[in-house]
């Protein structure tokens, strides 16, 4: 979880938003892409994704992109 301006992911909007950095496939990834979850704002846009905390994103899907993450980056 890092906090960063808004600007840096291009909304444009005032102040400062947390967002949430998760894995996931890129078939997925290419999916979800809207203005809730954006491309990675600092990893591998392929394989990452961004998910803003401004509670605009349903805690349910946020946990189920957690899950789904945590499953990539273990699996081996």
């Amino acid at each position: 979880i890092i906090n960063i301006p808004y600007r840096c992911l291009n909304i444009d909007k005032e102040g400062k938003v947390d967002i949430l950095n998760v894995k996931n496939t890129p078939e997925k990834i290419n999916a979800l892409i809207d203005h809730i979850l954006i491309s990675a704002y600092h990893m591998n846009k392929k394989h990452w994704i961004s998910i803003l905390l401004d509670r605009t994103v349903q805690i349910t899907q946020v946990e189920k992109l957690l899950d789904e993450s945590y499953q990539l980056v273990t699996k081996k």
